[in-house]
């Protein structure tokens, strides 16, 4: 395990495979949502916090664990107190499922978007890595939040890409792509199907 002190209130800890299995980290659940996650962070930043002079017990943290590509992962932990004991707003994420489409090349993307702007009313966004093109589904379930059927719906995708599938898949583009929709609007389906 190694740690680096970023600021007063920030530490990022990365951690191998082999941390990993001496920690007991289920990699299948890296949303947050498993209790033996939780308890498996709180002994990382004791020890963590030990090694880098982070008290990770003086107030509400804000936590992102990223998977990496060895088998180990990167936990950025933030503190979210003020120094003078005021609590800033601790970051709200609400837990929705994110469907990603991945496409070769903007045309695949904007056509995909078109055809289907009719039938989505949950968020969507789009990315890129300069190689590809991602956009992103976010909502409940995916037969909620589209009027076609979820087969039509990777049928359709299909045509112009293809569906990412897997663990992490969010956090790949959290991580490696950059936005190309403003970040301020929720449906990039609509902005890219205007552009037909």
């Amino acid at each position: 395990m190694e740690t680096i002190r970023i600021s007063e209130s920030k530490i990022k800890v990365m951690l191998s495979r082999e941390d990993m299995t001496k920690y007991r980290i289920p990699r299948a659940s890296a949303d947050g949502s498993d209790p033996s996650l939780r308890t498996a962070i709180r002994s990382i930043l004791r020890d963590a916090g030990r090694a880098g002079g982070f008290d990770p017990d003086s107030g509400q943290l804000y936590i992102q664990l990223y998977p990496d590509k060895r088998g180990g992962c990167e936990l950025f932990v933030t503190r979210t107190d003020d120094a003078d004991g005021r609590g800033k707003a601790a970051p709200r994420t609400v837990s929705t499922r994110v469907e990603i489409f991945s496409f070769p090349s903007l045309d695949g993307l904007i056509s995909f978007a078109d055809r289907i702007s009719h039938s989505f009313c949950g968020e969507s966004a789009a990315y890129t890595n300069g190689k590809a093109y991602f956009l992103t589904l976010a909502g409940g379930d995916l037969s909620e939040m589209c009027a076609l059927p979820c087969a039509l719906l990777c049928a359709l995708a299909d045509e112009y890409g293809g569906a990412l599938e897997g663990f992490g898949k969010d956090l790949y583009i959290a991580e490696y792509c950059r936005r190309i929709t403003p970040d301020g609007k929720r449906d990039a389906i609509a902005l890219l199907s205007s552009l037909r």
